[in-house]
């Protein structure tokens, strides 16, 4: 399993907004059926170019986005930036990701 620590920029003053855990579809495929929904697969991100590493070489970045395609994560996010608190306010929650063409209105990615 892997940890990671997702950020609001890759800048150094960058604030802490979210945890993922990352595990493979194998682990995946053996939780319970209920479980399952919490979780999301990285295929559709990586393929699209949403998931990326910033500041990691090109061939690196490739080579370890290869191994990220074949996993889920579960995301939780415990600071909402884009509502403009100065620090995390109210419960975590639970993040998803875009799985497929469409799921993002054209509007919203310009």
């Amino acid at each position: 399993m892997r940890q990671c620590l997702i950020y609001d920029t890759p800048e150094a003053d960058a604030k802490l907004i979210g945890l993922e855990y990352i595990i493979s579809e194998n682990l995946f495929l053996t939780l319970p059926d209920e479980e399952k929904p919490l979780w999301h697969s990285h295929l559709y991100e990586v393929k699209s170019g949403v998931l990326f590493m910033p500041r990691v070489p090109g061939p690196i970045e490739r080579q370890d986005l290869e191994k990220v395609c074949k996993t889920y994560g579960k995301t939780i996010h415990f600071w909402q930036i884009d509502k403009g608190d100065n620090l995390p306010l109210g419960l975590p929650q639970l993040m998803m990701t875009l799985t497929r063409d469409g799921q993002l209105d054209d509007e919203l990615a310009r």
